[in-house]
């Protein structure tokens, strides 16, 4: 998967393949290397960000009755979670960099980011992903695990006892979970090297 950069400071036009389990970025001093490794940070950083889809619906009474219950990916919402994640990034950079606003303006004029794949290497990458991840919401954990060939996933509980203050937000801590993995896997196992620093993503 690559992202496609435009405008980043003294970045004019950057195309960077994130596909491997490491990147490293080089060059010297005020060339942009610490602006570009925290825009993909940020970008990464989606999961701590929870996402309510108003469409987005766990079968609970399958759930409670046996521990588990399978949910169909919508290719569509996941594209469309990535494109508004996307877009906050976009307008968002004063607090990225932590500078005003005006000086953002001046700095990122006509920014641009994308994450540049067609619609059928999307699908046939989501499908291809295989994924276990574990969330923990009140007293209870739950499994959430996709293997790959198929846009199903599982949803496992792995506690004694529902807790019925839980489901009222267990819709959005999962789903996220799931739209986060689903929209920028393999840039969730990535590591970046920039400057010195590295981001462990």
């Amino acid at each position: 998967m690559k992202i496609e950069i435009k405008n980043l400071g003294i970045i004019k036009s950057a195309d960077v393949d994130l596909s491997n389990n490491l990147t490293v970025f080089t060059g010297p001093n005020n060339s942009g290397k610490t602006y570009l490794a925290y825009l993909i940070y940020a970008i990464t950083k989606a999961s701590y960000k929870p996402y309510d889809d108003s469409d987005f619906k766990l079968d609970f009474q399958n759930m409670i009755k046996n521990k588990s219950t399978i949910h169909r990916i919508d290719i569509n919402r996941i594209k469309e979670y990535r494109k508004k994640h996307l877009s906050i990034i976009n307008s968002d950079l004063d607090s990225l960099f932590g500078i005003s606003n005006e000086l953002s303006n001046n700095l990122f004029k006509d920014f641009y980011v994308n994450i540049t794949e067609t619609d059928d290497e999307f699908l046939k990458r989501v499908e291809n992903l295989a994924i276990t991840i574990k969330v923990s919401v009140g007293r209870n954990s739950y499994s959430i695990i996709k293997n790959e060939n198929t846009l199903d996933i599982s949803m496992v509980f792995e506690g004694d006892e529902f807790d019925s203050e839980e489901l009222k937000y267990l819709d959005i801590i999962i789903h996220s979970k799931i739209y986060f993995y689903l929209a920028f896997s393999p840039f969730t196992n990535s590591y970046i090297f920039a400057s010195g620093t590295k981001f462990d993503l």
